[in-house]
């Protein structure tokens, strides 16, 4: 979290906000959340959470925060991952700002375990986002008045559950197929630490399972209107 904060305080480009959603963490990291997160240039939030709710449910419950305005951008960053320049900010507004058409920006990514792994790639204007091969990974960014127009029944299972796995397509999905253009920065914006993944190796394959699982049931039924 401590690399997290610094990247977006070194961000040369100081039009952000930082939200923190610490998500029912031990009570020892708790106490340090509030301490050691005060960044400055960038203001900064941090929130605590009684219960776990899990990445898409914070998300979302903050984004709809913003959702009536009209020039606020979204963009979202594991507690253990970071950016990986000054620029990000920068580049990701411009992205908005010289198209009022684009409302989606994503951006390519790296892996700490292999710098040149990223899945992220550009997305055709015109396909259905459904069908499309998964490449809207990290750095994902969008307008927060998008939600306006999606349900939060996109981001829930068949039993009316928040979705846990597979949150990023759960997420991104509903936000590309409402979105007017879409924006693809090709340069590395996002240090994704595969070291740091924090599921026990015994609690691994279940996890995949059901990550699996949810990315076939999202794609299958698509947008819910």
């Amino acid at each position: 979290m401590k690399d997290l904060c610094a990247s977006i305080d070194l961000q040369d480009d100081k039009r952000c906000r930082h939200i923190i959603v610490d998500d029912a963490s031990d009570e020892a990291k708790r106490v340090d959340a509030t301490i050691a997160y005060n960044g400055e240039g960038i203001q900064r939030e941090v929130r605590l959470q009684a219960e776990r709710q899990w990445a898409l449910k914070n998300i979302i419950e903050v984004a709809r925060e913003f959702q009536d305005r009209d020039d606020v951008i979204i963009g979202t960053v594991d507690g253990d991952d970071q950016l990986t320049t000054s620029e990000v900010v920068r580049w990701v507004l411009d992205g908005y700002e010289q198209n009022p058409e684009v409302d989606v920006v994503w951006t390519a990514h790296q892996w700490d375990i292999k710098e040149d792994m990223n899945v992220s790639r550009p997305m055709p204007q015109k396909v259905d986002p459904y069908e499309y091969p998964w490449c809207s990974s990290h750095f994902r960014t969008f307008k927060a008045s998008l939600l306006r127009d999606i349900s939060d029944d996109n981001f829930k299972d068949a039993n009316g559950e928040w979705f846990k796995r597979a949150y990023d397509q759960a997420l991104m999905l509903p936000v590309l197929h409402v979105g007017r253009q879409r924006g693809f920065i090709n340069r590395p914006c996002y240090l994704y630490k595969m070291d740091s993944v924090t599921i026990p190796l015994n609690e691994r394959a279940g996890t995949e399972v059901e990550q699996i699982h949810n990315v076939s049931f999202i794609r299958a039924r698509g947008f819910v209107g």
